[in-house]
């Protein structure tokens, strides 16, 4: 079923970026990334765009996220962890300033209970110095 289909593609794409194999990861998590409705979907979204990052494709993991910020998900927590994601994208492309608004905009609307506070907290910390 297309279920299984993503979830197998999602598994082995994140145990390759695990293994540092990320250019590996990319044909699997793109094709798993594309219902952002489902868990698999979301995390894929995050995975192959920290894939595109670990593989020195910046440019392509910020179009992966805004890609993926554009199509929307019910999973709060990998948009969140993509938004961190694209500031640190960002702050390696010299890019403080849009690096700072995405993480103050995620600190207004993100209201879980996880360590995604801390770690807006830590890369705002490490930009202002």
């Amino acid at each position: 079923s297309p279920e299984i289909k993503q979830e197998a593609q999602y598994i082995r794409g994140k145990m390759l970026v695990q293994s540092n194999k990320a250019g590996s990861a990319i044909s699997d998590l793109t094709e798993a990334a594309k219902d952002t409705r489902t868990r698999y979907g979301a995390e894929s979204n995050y995975l192959l765009a920290k894939a595109y990052d670990a593989e020195n494709q910046s440019k392509r993991a910020e179009e992966v996220i805004l890609a993926f910020m554009d199509k929307g998900t019910p999973h709060q927590y990998w948009m969140a962890r993509s938004f961190l994601l694209l500031a640190d994208v960002y702050v390696k492309q010299g890019r403080k300033a849009e690096a700072r608004q995405y993480l103050d905009v995620l600190r207004s609307n993100y209201k879980a209970n996880d360590e995604i506070a801390s770690e807006i907290t830590k890369r705002l910390n490490s930009i202002n110095n």
